[in-house]
């Protein structure tokens, strides 16, 4: 898949391990030198420039920079994984949505000691099995919640996960491990 570019690239390829972008070194230094960046010089440093498979200039010296990344399912979506990617995030809504409903549900059920799970979870529109599932995120570590309400959860943790197994540890440890976090 190849998209269209500033005017200091190329190409940009993506493929199933990695993602490739080539540059022109010649246009690169010049938007360099427009940036205010004098004291570099296409092909000085530790970058080698390479030549693209199909050049169409042939005189022109081409840069690739590579990517390793992956694509990898998260629910319903495909999200694509770069190494090292430490981009800040925005949280999920979906699981800071189950997380609100949890405490929520947990509020209701301390304000009214004689209500039951099943009272509670038809007040609010939810079948008991899913509300029982539901209190359990109560549980969670602090600092799993911290993460996922800072968006700093694993990319493959998602609410359908979150709520898939009805019998996660209590022992925060294990929490971290089980869903990703260690």
């Amino acid at each position: 898949m190849e998209h269209d570019l500033p005017p200091h690239s190329l190409r940009i390829q993506v493929r199933l391990d990695r993602i490739d972008v080539d540059l022109s070194a010649e246009r690169l230094f010049e938007r360099l030198l427009q940036m205010g960046i004098p004291d570099s010089h296409p092909g000085d440093g530790d970058v080698m420039p390479r030549r693209a498979e199909d050049d169409s200039d042939p005189t022109e010296t081409i840069i690739r920079l590579s990517v390793p990344a992956q694509l990898k399912r998260t629910g319903k979506e495909m999200k694509f994984i770069v190494e090292g990617d430490r981009e800040e995030r925005l949280a999920d809504p979906s699981l800071v949505r189950l997380i609100v409903r949890a405490h929520m549900l947990m509020r209701r059920l301390a304000e009214n000691p004689s209500s039951t799970l099943e009272d509670v979870a038809a007040q609010e529109n939810m079948g008991a099995p899913y509300a029982a599932r539901l209190t359990r995120l109560n549980y969670l570590a602090p600092n799993i919640i911290a993460a996922i309400l800072d968006g700093r959860q694993p990319v493959d943790l998602t609410a359908n996960k979150l709520m898939a197994d009805t019998r996660f540890p209590f022992e925060w440890r294990a929490q971290r491990a089980a869903l990703g976090f260690a």
